[in-house]
């Protein structure tokens, strides 16, 4: 259902914890890359580690890298967390002077904003956040 682009998220749940409770750990971290949940798919492979059936021989790390690219839904997750974070622990990186002008972050930033990675509904929501140009 995964690879043909089809999720129901009832029965896409139902699937993992089958997957998780027959202890077919790389068939589990697999979905999980196709779904774009790479972060739990990390923490499921790590801690499963030691498995012949499920290691770089069988699901390389290109996997990971490419479910985390292709994802926006992990991508604007992480930004989404991200902000959380800088809010508390530097609130005035993301402070703009006027509405029209950038934030500290959004000026000191060595790489642009990563719009092409996100979806286009919440692109203009995290730039504001982030102090940049609404585009």
């Amino acid at each position: 259902m995964v690879r043909n682009g089809e999720t129901y998220p009832a029965l896409m749940q139902v699937g993992l914890d089958m997957y998780f409770r027959l202890r077919e750990i790389c068939p589990l971290v697999r979905t999980l890359l196709d779904l774009g949940q790479t972060e739990r798919a990390i923490e499921i492979a790590w801690r499963n580690m030691g498995l012949a059936s499920c290691d770089a021989s069988v699901l390389p790390g290109v996997a990971f890298f490419d479910s985390l690219i292709r994802s926006p839904l992990q991508v604007t997750q992480m930004l989404g967390s991200l902000l959380l974070f800088l809010k508390v622990w530097d609130p005035a990186a993301l402070q703009c002077s006027t509405p029209l002008s950038l934030s500290t972050l959004a000026s000191c930033a060595t790489v642009p904003f990563p719009d092409d990675l996100i979806p286009p509904k919440s692109r203009r929501m995290l730039r504001v956040a982030f102090g940049f140009t609404a585009e």
